[in-house]
């Protein structure tokens, strides 16, 4: 390939010699694949095996079944009265290895709030299993309709696979709570399940049929185009004890992970083992390149090559582009899940078990000095949205490992980096940081069309599968950040309203509606100036 300038792999991601992991990096990567792999290299089977679903739906549960090897039910604590409640904050990941060979299950936190960390662990060699309640189904039959409530347990789960994912395999359906009903009872539900998961499938089908010069991106994925969303051999439905069923899902999950068998260079493996005997929870890159000195890379550039590999494969977080993280490699992923489980949380147990370590701490806490500042700190955050700087430091300081003023300069940047926090800077020069998903405040019309009399309005609208909620926010502070010089920004739950001089832009969305709306509004004056 000496004279090869170009190689386009966009969407490839069938390739396994070399991974499409290694590809999407593009030539250079492949090159440095192809060197490395003259010395030798290992056959690996690798997959990340993604349970998704809602609260409660049992996922927990059905991974630790899943992972055991003596042959018991696992099931998790969740009663109201509890001593300790295991419901997955964010999420959950366990390791089966098989042979050689690991498979790595990640168990999502249902609450949507979590739903936003699932962008930098799903990968393209991902195994779905859809977990389901038939019990919550029926609640939300009778509350709202067959359709809707398809929507919410399942459906809308899948964008964040397959849109991020496209070529995906079938998804794995589980019924779990099989004990709660008759076997008639449950063959019902079952029943009206597919019915309307059938309904809902063309539903979507004629909507993208019916939009000229429309991006298919539901019939356009291949599972999709089928008549049936869940193949007969991949539905499976489980109690509260242990039976067959359990060995069965086990052993075609491992079949499935066996479909994709990838060689990698032998010096590669090594590295990825070194990470194996690393304390702590991330390093830069100059001590990562010491401490696989052992490896006798030849070049810094080489190992570049292999850690963006790491990355692409989900083994480790790299963000190479990112100021402020480019020189870091965070290899216990956990550490980024617990610093996102700390911030983006919905549950007032949670606060007021925080606000009564105040009361038991010292009275000369530096950042938070008493229980009424740490309230009114709490309550201006879960009504704005809006979070002082203050406070933020001090979750840092007594929730977290980043505890000194440069570690939390990376915790910031962190969460930042999903784009759902926006930093801010009043009129007094106090830093806040602003997550619109928290905000209780609603534009409820179209105020910048009040104000001015000139108003340029476009309406977006996602059709096909649903995006995730958190999609919308991450727009709005992306926005946010695009328009760093406007001088007065209003963030709310639905939108963001950005204002510089006589120009004022809005975004309002709407999740349920699929609809996104961006309207810029200003003065006959100032038009007719420009």
């Amino acid at each position: 390939m000496p004279n090869l300038t170009e190689l386009n792999c966009l969407e490839c991601e069938s390739l396994t010699s070399p991974p499409y992991a290694v590809c999407v990096d593009g030539l250079h990567a492949i090159r440095q694949y192809y060197k490395d792999l003259r010395s030798g290299h290992v056959e690996v089977s690798e997959a990340t095996v993604a349970l998704v679903g809602r609260s409660l739906s049992g996922k927990t549960s059905l991974v630790t079944t899943l992972v055991r090897s003596d042959g018991t039910r696992g099931l998790t604590n969740r009663a109201a009265d509890a001593v300790e409640d295991e419901t997955t904050r964010v999420f959950n990941m366990e390791k089966l290895v098989v042979g050689d060979n690991v498979l790595q299950f990640i168990d999502f936190g249902g609450n949507e709030i979590y739903q936003s960390t699932y962008q930098f662990t799903l990968k393209q060699n991902c195994i779905p299993i859809v977990v389901m309640n038939l019990k919550e189904f029926e609640e939300l039959c009778l509350e709202v309709n067959g359709n809707e409530a398809v929507r919410c347990t399942y459906f809308d789960w899948l964008s964040h696979l397959y849109l991020a994912n496209p070529g995906l395999r079938a998804p794995k359906l589980v019924f779990t709570h099989r004990d709660a009903y008759s076997a008639d009872g449950f063959e019902e539900l079952k029943r009206l399940f597919f019915l309307h998961t059938e309904s809902v499938f063309k539903l979507i089908q004629s909507e993208e049929n019916s939009q000229k010069n429309y991006l298919r991106s539901f019939t356009g994925i291949s599972h999709f185009q089928r008549q049936e969303m869940f193949q007969e051999q991949d539905i499976y439905v489980v109690g509260d004890e242990y039976e067959e069923v359990f060995d069965q899902l086990r052993s075609h999950i491992i079949s499935d992970s066996k479909l994709v068998v990838k060689k990698v260079p032998t010096l590669w493996r090594k590295v990825a083992q070194t990470f194996n005997s690393f304390h702590g929870s991330y390093k830069t890159f100059p001590e990562v390149l010491q401490l696989v000195i052992e490896c006798k890379l030849e070049s810094e550039d080489q190992l570049r090559v292999i850690l963006s590999y790491m990355h692409n494969s989900g083994h480790l977080i790299w963000y190479q582009n990112r100021k402020g993280l480019q020189s870091l490699i965070f290899y216990d992923i956990s550490v980024v899940t617990k610093l996102l489980h700390v911030f983006f949380t919905h549950e007032k147990k949670v606060w007021n078990n925080r606000l009564s370590a105040i009361a038991a701490d010292s009275p000369d806490n530096p950042l938070i000095e008493n229980e009424t500042e740490f309230n009114n700190s709490v309550q201006e955050f879960v009504q704005t949205g809006r979070m002082s700087e203050k406070l933020l430091h001090h979750l840092l300081i007594t929730k977290t490992s980043f505890t000194t003023s440069d570690k939390m300069k990376v915790a910031v940047k962190l969460l930042q980096s999903f784009h759902l926090l926006f930093e801010m800077t009043d009129s007094s020069q106090r830093l806040s940081y602003t997550m619109p998903y928290f905000s209780q405040e609603y534009f409820t019309d179209l105020t910048a069309s009040r104000r001015q009399p000139v108003k340029l309005s476009v309406d977006m609208l996602f059709g096909g599968l649903t995006p995730p909620q958190y999609l919308y926010h991450q727009i709005s502070v992306k926005l946010l950040d695009d328009l760093q010089a406007c001088g007065e920004r209003v963030v709310k739950k639905n939108g963001i309203e950005p204002r510089h001089d006589a120009c004022t832009m809005q975004l309002l969305h709407d999740y349920k509606s699929r609809k996104l709306t961006i309207s810029v509004a200003s003065s006959c004056w100032q038009v007719c100036n420009a």
